[in-house]
């Protein structure tokens, strides 16, 4: 296939040539709004120069993307990873942070505490669920798909709803995320599991100094500071 490359030059990554779908998401109006979005934060109003959006930070994740997968098939050739997968994967992290809002992860919270305060019986899991980037990533490519797909650049890339699944997966991974919170919840059972064992010291601790040495243990507390 006889692909056009666009060529631009980044500032971290140097010349990047972009392939003509690529080129084709990034004049969106959805990934345009990028642009204005800043990646740090509002870091810049302490180091004015320390200005990056996501625009640029997301056009070089999917340059990483493209070295990534292209590594893998070049050294791991059993996987037998098609050209189309390795183009999805390249997508993928274009479009992985679409669904930021202004002021990157404050967004969310600020989103999540005025659903708090219209939702006063809401659980925990509902409030964490309510707003997530990587979810508002999903929706929005998937507007951006159903609008190109029939362009000739997606048309040119055969791209079918089972590839567009597979990008949408890889921005917002469900299956890592299980596996994630499973061992969140271990770590959180044995983090309880050793705060109780150091309760039970500090009071064996506290018994011993109080009925040897007539430490209490608050008294305790300073010895070790002074000490």
């Amino acid at each position: 296939m006889t692909e056009n490359f666009k060529i631009i030059k980044d500032s971290v990554h140097g010349l990047i040539d972009l392939k003509p779908i690529i080129v084709k998401i990034i004049d969106t109006p959805e990934f345009q709004r990028l642009r204005h979005l800043k990646q740090l934060e509002s870091l810049s109003y302490i180091y004015p120069c320390a200005v990056h959006t996501r625009f640029e930070h997301s056009i070089g994740t999917s340059y990483l993307a493209r070295q990534f997968i292209e590594h893998l098939q070049k050294n791991q050739p059993e996987l037998n990873i098609t050209r189309k997968e390795a183009l999805c994967v390249e997508i993928a992290g274009l479009c992985h942070d679409l669904g930021h809002g202004p002021f990157s992860h404050l967004f969310e919270d600020l989103i999540k505490k005025v659903y708090t305060k219209r939702n006063p019986d809401a659980s925990k899991n509902e409030i964490e669920n309510f707003f997530v980037h990587e979810q508002a990533s999903v929706l929005i490519f998937d507007r951006i798909f159903t609008n190109l797909e029939s362009s000739p650049e997606f048309q040119e890339e055969n791209l079918t709803s089972k590839d567009k699944e597979l990008i949408k997966e890889l921005i917002n991974p469900t299956i890592v995320k299980e596996i994630a919170n499973k061992y969140k919840n271990l770590a959180n059972e044995k983090k309880s599991d050793t705060v109780k064992r150091g309760k039970a010291a500090n009071k064996k601790k506290e018994k011993i100094l109080s009925e040897k040495f007539g430490i209490t243990i608050d008294k305790s507390f300073l010895f070790e500071v002074r000490k």
